[in-house]
């Protein structure tokens, strides 16, 4: 906390004032706006007592650790991997739609002309079948599990997190989280 130094009213009332605030003006209860001095010159009034047991709670506060920074990285680790996971659900590949009737299918193939049939032919030619299934199912398969081997390494990243914010407020907490007391001069 910043030394704080009493500015005097004309009703006799001090009013602490704090460094920063040189130049402002501040407002005293009684209704008289005061000036606040110069940094230079605030400096030569006087300087407020502050009592024993106010300076004991400003030094035994808990201040800002490496345990804690560990805690809020392992926060900040899990939340993205959560919003990575959500926005993958969010994603997902959709199955590829096609008719799947036999009749249709042949339906469908009569009613190609040979260029057609040529063109299907060559793209049924350069790519592999795999127990009769379509290229478009092959492709959705693939990304598919390209998707879920995603959202595995999302999930495992997001439980490291989640383990390191656990870990580190547990042994925070078996520390005493807070700062040593004062040590008497």
């Amino acid at each position: 906390m910043s030394t704080r130094y009493l500015l005097p009213c004309r009703c006799g009332k001090r009013i602490p004032v704090e460094p920063r605030q040189a130049g402002e003006s501040i407002q005293c209860s009684c209704g008289v706006l005061l000036e606040v001095p110069s940094l230079r010159a605030i400096r030569a009034l006087e300087m407020e007592e502050v009592g024993p047991e106010l300076v004991a709670t400003q030094e035994s506060a808990p201040t800002w650790g490496v345990l804690q920074g560990m805690a809020l990285l392992g926060a900040a680790i899990a939340l993205a991997a959560l919003a990575s996971a959500g926005w993958l659900i969010a994603t997902l590949p959709t199955p590829p739609f096609g008719p799947t009737d036999p009749q249709q299918i042949r339906e469908e193939t009569e009613a190609l002309v040979p260029f057609q049939v040529l063109r299907v032919w060559h793209s049924i030619k350069n790519t592999r079948l795999v127990a009769g299934r379509t290229p478009s199912e092959l492709a959705y398969r693939d990304r598919l599990f390209r998707h879920r081997l995603g959202l595995g390494v999302v999930g495992a990243i997001g439980v490291l997190g989640t383990v390191l914010c656990v870990a580190t407020t547990f042994s925070a907490r078996s520390r005493n989280w807070k700062a040593r007391p004062p040590s008497s001069h």
